[in-house]
């Protein structure tokens, strides 16, 4: 008996798509492991840290292999494997979201706030080549005051994040403990 007799030769099975991207899907795995390992150190300021570090590469990963889902045909186990992956992936981040609050409330937002703009930024300042335009450099020369715009850069947007936490913590923060109080009295 034939297993794939109801899908048509140009749909992207489960297995296939696992064995085309097996690597990826391992490295996810590994740091979504990561993530939620490191929080369990007993440095926890530390251990919150890496675990945001690796809770953010887990969602960069998440991302690359969310795009190498097929747009059209695939099989329903595949359609299926891409829609609980995708929903365990956003409950690891709620669940990080309650657990780090925790830990350290604003810093955390923080922290959150300043690697996503920080991500944009850079990717802005590459796709548009803004650095070499302002100073009218050539691309690898001035390097000296490349690093100086960068760390003047990157001060700057650890100050905006800092202070847009202070502005989100709080909503935020009772958004969490409602949900959390929700979660505990499910659970009871």
């Amino acid at each position: 008996m034939d297993k794939n007799k109801d899908i048509s030769p140009d749909e992207l099975t489960l297995g296939q798509f696992v064995e085309d991207n097996h690597k990826i899907l391992s490295v996810l795995g590994i740091f979504t492991a990561l993530s939620v390992f490191s929080s369990n150190l007993a440095l926890k300021p530390l251990g919150g840290f890496l675990s945001l570090l690796f809770l953010t590469l887990t969602v960069l990963i998440w991302l690359e292999v969310w795009q190498r889902f097929p747009s059209k045909s695939g099989s329903a186990r595949l359609s299926w494997f891409e829609n609980i992956l995708s929903v365990t992936i956003l409950l690891v981040i709620f669940y990080w979201l309650l657990e780090f609050r925790r830990i350290a409330p604003r810093d955390g937002l923080t922290t959150l706030l300043t690697l996503v703009a920080l991500g944009v930024v850079s990717s802005t300042f590459k796709r548009f080549n803004v650095f070499n335009r302002l100073f009218r450099a050539q691309p690898g020369k001035l390097k000296w005051l490349r690093s100086i715009f960068g760390i003047v850069l990157i001060a700057g947007v650890l100050y905006a994040s800092s202070r847009l936490s202070g502005v989100l913590a709080p909503p935020l923060g009772r958004f969490l403990d409602a949900a959390l109080q929700e979660l505990q009295r499910a659970n009871k």
